[in-house]
C-alpha cells in the first residue's frame, strides 16, 4: 500500500515535471539580432559610419524580407516571403519609395492584388483577385485616393 505522503510527493513531482516540460516548451525562440540600424531614414550595418549598400537580407516576426540598398537607401526589388517560405509581396522601390508594380499574393501564391505605386502612393488601375484566381475588384487610384469608377465583382 502507497501511503498519502507519498503518492503527494510523486504527484507534486509530476506536475512539476510537466510545468517545466510546458513551460520550456512555449518558451519563444528569440529572433537573431539584426545585422542593420536606421539612423536618419539611412541603412547602416551595425558599427559602421558609411551608408549601406549592398543586399539585405532579413527576418522580422519570423516573415523572411529581401531588398535592395544603395547608399543607405532602399533602391531596387523588395520581397518579402510568408512564414511558409512562399512570396507575400514584391515591387520596386526608388529612393526609400514604393515605385512602379507591386504584387501582394496568398499564402497559397495566388496573386491577391497588383498595381501601381508612385512616390509611395498607389496611382494607377488596382485590382483584387479572389484566392481562386477570379476578378474581385478594380479601379484606379490618382495619388493615393480612389477615383472614378470602381468595379466589384462575385
Amino acid at each position: 500500500m502507497i501511503s498519502f505522503s507519498r503518492c503527494t510527493n510523486l504527484f507534486a513531482l509530476l506536475f512539476s515535471i510537466v510545468f517545466i516540460f510546458i513551460f520550456v516548451s512555449c518558451e519563444k525562440i528569440p529572433e537573431p539580432e539584426s545585422e542593420i540600424t536606421i539612423k536618419d531614414g539611412l541603412i547602416f550595418k551595425q558599427g559602421e559610419m558609411k551608408p549601406f549598400t549592398g543586399t539585405i537580407k532579413d527576418t522580422i516576426e519570423g516573415k523572411r524580407m529581401e531588398y535592395e540598398v544603395v547608399g543607405g537607401k532602399k533602391n531596387g526589388e523588395f520581397k518579402t516571403y510568408f512564414k511558409n517560405g512562399k512570396l507575400e509581396m514584391s515591387g520596386q522601390i526608388k529612393e526609400n519609395l514604393n515605385q512602379g508594380k507591386w504584387t501582394y499574393y496568398y499564402q497559397t501564391g495566388q496573386i491577391e492584388s497588383e498595381g501601381i505605386f508612385k512616390d509611395d502612393l498607389p496611382d494607377g488601375l488596382w485590382k483584387w483577385f479572389y484566392e481562386n484566381g477570379n476578378l474581385r475588384e478594380e479601379g484606379t487610384y490618382i495619388k493615393g485616393n480612389r477615383e472614378g469608377k470602381w468595379t466589384m465583382y462575385d
